[in-house]
């Protein structure tokens, strides 16, 4: 009954049934009954020691002696799972719809033990109609034994329980931390960045090159799928000089000794022969999750925020070596691309003004031999295709030389080349430039293998601070997963001193005492035993 009516409160807040929310129901299942338990049992007892009296009377007193303790500990239940309410992000939209759900199931329970089960067994329990199991009585047997013996000499129960208390959290402090559990999902995904300037031909001529050393050289991949640059409907942005290669692997029985950990390292074996790349490794939902989370793949994503790209560069460089000595660190890659020479064209005005061109005019010029000319949109359906009137792919200028041999008609109808209107020179400037919150800064994305997440934070960080030097105006941020986890532990931490206090003051107005509600309290550090 209490599981159909959180349904009915799901339907009414509209938290559909997913993976999520029927987790939730999973976890309270066990923890619905105990209200209902806490009534039924102490009615019994009571039906059983006041025959004399009126059963309706029995009942209600039997209800009315556990009703404050039952709705006190199902209160402090519902206070324990609050602050997964407060969850920010993806960690916020995961866990709201498990706590929303306990919650739900929780208050159903609570209300049909105080006003269901009281009729119920009014109407079904006799005096006596339960005995108590063999295996029950044997358990009672055996546990007041044993508490007689612990409290005849209670010093080494004492002494037992407080070292193991000392071990519990000595292993709890060294219990490593991360923000989402990582799963396995049967599938690899190699990502590859190349050169931000490279062509689009190039670029697929390595990817088939990779691909097919990988099929070769690595047995347990039964085929490959490559994906260069964004989609049709730019759902997943990718520039040019970006590759997700999906693995699909033949079944995990045939796979080599060592699992999917030695089955990563055969594939960085086979990319380490191709220089000039960074990759990473990710997995299919992993991936998603990632980027939804931080927008970047990597577990960690360290960030260097200032004004000058090539003082970017070098701390980059820096980061990127000390980073690299740090215990588990792998698949570094950095997003600042190093500098490209790009041809820069300065109009000769003493030609140029004479024949009424401007700069405008001459760009356009330029654009269009490289890109071509739209001159209109075909509609098929829903479908827009633009009109481009363009050289021939062959025909269109390479080089610098070439480009200015090009013929350009100028405004009084006279030919000129192009190298004759303007000066052609190289200069070095940077293929790529990322802001964040209008600062520029360099990223090096890395992955974490063979240790928690945190502690690697800390040691990175720790490694920083003491080899690594910034300028005045620059500084670092760790983000990815890393940031997540921290601004989620942050949060509960906040949390969970008010949730301690509410606590206590529930167990005071319960019992009175706040002896009580301290020795009740106390079961807490030791529940880490488990």
């Amino acid at each position: 009954v209490a599981a159909l009516l959180t349904f009915l409160l799901m339907s009414f807040t509209g938290l559909t049934a997913n993976l999520m929310s029927l987790g939730g129901l999973v976890i309270a299942i066990g923890m619905l009954v105990d209200a209902s338990v806490v009534v039924v049992e102490n009615t019994l007892t009571r039906l059983g020691s006041s025959a004399s009296l009126p059963r309706a009377h029995i009942v209600y007193r039997a209800v009315g002696e556990v009703a404050t303790p039952v709705v006190a500990g199902t209160t402090i239940v519902l206070i324990v799972f609050s602050p997964l309410l407060a969850l920010e992000g993806l960690e916020g939209k995961l866990f709201t719809p498990v706590a929303l759900t306990i919650v739900y199931a929780m208050v159903a329970a609570l209300l049909f033990a105080l006003t269901v089960v009281p009729l119920l067994s009014a109407m079904l329990l006799r005096p006596g109609g339960a005995a108590t199991p063999v295996f029950v009585r044997l358990l009672q047997t055996r546990y007041e034994a044993s508490l007689r013996r612990v409290l005849g000499r209670p010093l080494p129960m004492v002494i037992g329980v407080l070292l193991l208390l000392g071990a519990s959290v000595a292993v709890f402090t060294q219990t490593g931390r991360e923000f989402m559990p990582v799963m396995d999902e049967g599938d690899i995904i190699v990502q590859l960045e190349k050169y931000p300037s490279i062509s689009l031909p190039a670029s697929v001529q390595i990817d088939r090159q990779v691909t097919s050393a990988l099929v070769q050289q690595v047995p347990e991949i039964q085929q490959v799928v490559a994906r260069t640059g964004s989609d049709e409907l730019g759902l997943d942005p990718m520039s040019l000089n970006e590759t997700d290669i999906f693995l699909q692997l033949v079944p995990r029985s045939e796979w080599r000794a060592g699992g999917k950990a030695a089955l990563v390292d055969a594939v960085r074996e086979v990319l380490a022969k191709y220089p000039g790349m960074s990759h990473g490794f990710t997995q299919p939902i992993q991936m998603r999750v990632s980027e939804m989370l931080t927008g970047s793949t990597g577990d960690v994503t360290i960030k260097i925020f200032g004004d000058d790209l090539a003082t970017l560069a070098m701390i980059l460089d820096q980061v990127r070596s000390i980073v690299g000595e740090v215990q588990g660190s792998v698949d570094l890659q950095a997003s600042l691309a190093e500098s490209d020479g790009f041809l820069n064209l300065r109009l000769n005005q003493a030609i140029a003004r004479p024949a009424g061109l401007n700069a405008e005019t001459f760009a356009a010029f330029l654009r269009s031999q490289f890109e071509g000319e739209p001159l209109g949109v075909l509609m098929e359906g829903r479908k827009r295709i633009p009109i481009m009137l363009a050289t021939d792919s062959q025909r269109r200028p390479g080089s610098a030389v070439s480009l200015g041999e090009s013929s350009f008609r100028l405004p009084d109808g006279q030919l000129a080349n192009v190298s004759a209107l303007a000066e052609l020179s190289e200069k070095p400037g940077p293929v790529l430039i990322e802001r964040e919150q209008g600062s520029r800064f360099a990223a090096l994305s890395l992955n974490v293998n063979g240790r928690d997440l945190n502690g690697f934070v800390e040691e990175a960080q720790s490694s920083l601070e003491s080899k690594l030097a910034l300028p005045p105006g620059y500084h670092i941020e760790f983000g990815g997963e890393f940031e997540n986890q921290q601004r989620a532990m942050q949060r509960l931490g906040i949390l969970i001193l008010p949730m301690v206090l509410l606590i206590v003051a529930i167990l005071f107005a319960t019992f009175r005492s706040l002896a009580l509600a301290g020795i009740i309290l106390g079961n807490i550090p030791f529940a880490l035993m488990g």
